[in-house]
């Protein structure tokens, strides 16, 4: 029929134009690279970077009579500037390739949604999740209006999506996106693809905040596995899968090991990427998380102070990242006793997080407990409660995106009620927020433990002694296994209990 004709012939043509392009992209790729060689360079050492400036600066010109050739290339270029770290070249080339491509008639929707793709990723990596969201929907809805599902860019939006919902708290939805692109990947990319992988690792990810902890494990291990068969033993891939893999083991309490892993993936990330490199400060950050978590406080203000200047560098002074570790680096200095210090970098953190995601963020809130167990450390109870109260009452307003800060929130304020002597308001919190780990973490996680050994402080005040003792006996199982001879925590456990079963002993014997 007549129409089935038309139908095959522009599919030609699509195939002849697709074709097309890819024989030019490759020409001027070519091209490009040639200026590297030592002779055509003259002895001059070009980095990748530079290559890219020079591309940037000749697709305008060289590539203007071919727009569909010259869009393609566009996104190959803000590609590798974003993997270099690159970005504010990246966002302009791509702001300059979406005005061109809704200004060409008859332009290929499918170019725009996977320059939205590109955009949308790079605005939720810059701190605009919102924006990012709305141009990852717009480019999904159009690879499936188009059928254009199988394209590596629309694999890609759809893990990007699924990790906008993973930060929103929304972590049932991010894993149920998550599995979508995982089957997609399998189907169009192959089970042993390098992009299968990815989507494993976010999948990963996402069951891992989503509470699923064995299912997230199977799948970053299975990750590294396609990533160390396709890549050899050092790649990017590779180290991003490794700290993956540490932080969902951290949430398992398996602490070495979640250690080791983490140490190998930041390393290998220097190596890889450079130390100059903003996903190498990433990881560092993620690294200085969990050295705080088990009270290795040195080593993570050392951590933070070497990813600040990166960051900064990267993503700008003022920007959530940059507060977000700035709040964690003082924090820790208000551990070490360096009170003044961490009172102007925690000023610094409040001004940057107030001003970039508001108050209604849950990285704002984590700003306002940590205020709280800086000014108790300090010794200020009373200063504590303002913040700490204002940490809960933010929390509570977020819903399930707070829930975890939540239980945060209210651990800390009850380590205020008891300082101030209620130990009655210290149990209701410490309840809450042991409830809210027990849902979220397994037996025997730092967050459970250390809420178990609060609550049967509490307890014991109150005189509710046998389910004071059933609770530090739970802590003092894990901190023993967990921790090393002599750790604080471990040693001051150890007394809790053993005051408890004295205060115990008596009663016994009646």
């Amino acid at each position: 029929t007549t129409w089935q004709a038309r139908l095959a012939a522009r599919e030609r043509d699509a195939a002849r134009l697709e074709a097309a392009k890819l024989t030019a992209v490759q020409e001027y790729l070519v091209g490009l690279f040639r200026a590297a060689d030592p002779a055509e360079a003259r002895g001059e050492e070009i980095t990748a970077r530079q290559l890219v400036e020079r591309g940037i600066e000749r697709v305008g010109d060289e590539l203007a009579g071919q727009p569909a050739v010259q869009t393609e290339m566009i996104k190959v270029l803000a590609e590798v500037a974003i993997e270099l770290g690159a970005y504010d070249r990246a966002a302009t080339l791509l702001e300059e390739a979406l005005g061109r491509v809704s200004g060409l008639p008859g332009g290929d929707p499918v170019d725009t949604a996977e320059l939205l793709t590109l955009r949308g990723a790079l605005r939720k990596y810059l701190g605009d999740p919102g924006a990012g969201q709305a141009d990852l929907e717009r480019a999904l809805a159009t690879f499936r209006r188009l059928g254009a599902t199988e394209r590596r860019l629309a694999l890609y939006a759809e893990n990007e999506l699924g990790m906008v919902l993973r930060d929103q708290g929304r972590h049932e939805e991010a894993a149920r996106v998550m599995r979508s692109a995982l089957a997609n990947a399998r189907r169009t990319q192959g089970e042993r693809a390098s992009d299968t992988a990815a989507t494993l690792n976010n999948l990963g990810v996402a069951l891992r905040e989503a509470g699923e902890l064995e299912e997230s494990e199977r799948a970053l291990r299975e990750a590294l596995e396609i990533h160390r068969e396709l890549h050899g033993a050092e790649h990017p891939e590779i180290a991003v899968t490794l700290t993956s893999l540490g932080l969902t083991l951290a949430k398992r309490g398996e602490l070495v090991a979640a250690e080791r892993y983490f140490r190998d993936g930041v390393e290998m990330i220097g190596r890889t990427r450079g130390t100059d490199h903003p996903r190498y400060a990433i990881q560092l950050h993620n690294l200085a998380r969990f050295l705080t978590d088990i009270g290795r406080r040195d080593e993570s203000i050392d951590a933070a102070r070497q990813a600040l200047p990166i960051l900064e560098r990267s993503f700008g002074e003022h920007h959530p990242r940059t507060g977000s570790l700035l709040d964690l680096l003082a924090g820790q200095l208000a551990a070490a006793e360096r009170f003044d210090e961490a009172a102007a970098v925690f000023e610094r953190a409040e001004r940057i997080l107030r001003e970039t995601v508001g108050r209604q963020d849950p990285r704002y809130v984590v700003n306002r407990w940590r205020l709280a167990m800086a000014l108790l450390r300090r010794g200020s109870p009373e200063a504590a409660s303002a913040p700490a109260d204002e940490a809960v009452t933010l929390a509570e307003s977020l819903g399930s995106a707070g829930e975890k800060q939540l239980a945060n929130a209210r651990y800390v304020r009850a380590l205020v009620h008891l300082d101030r002597g209620s130990p009655a308001a210290a149990a209701a919190d410490l309840e809450k927020a042991l409830a809210a780990y027990r849902v979220t973490y397994p037996e025997g996680h730092l967050s459970r433990s250390r809420s178990e050994v609060r609550l049967a402080r509490a307890y014991r005040s109150l005189g509710r002694l046998e389910e004071a003792a059933a609770l530090a006996r739970a802590a003092v199982t894990f901190f023993d296994g967990a921790l090393p001879e002599g750790h604080p925590e471990r040693v001051q456990t150890r007394e809790t209990l053993a005051e408890i079963e004295r205060r115990l002993a008596p009663l016994a014997a009646d």
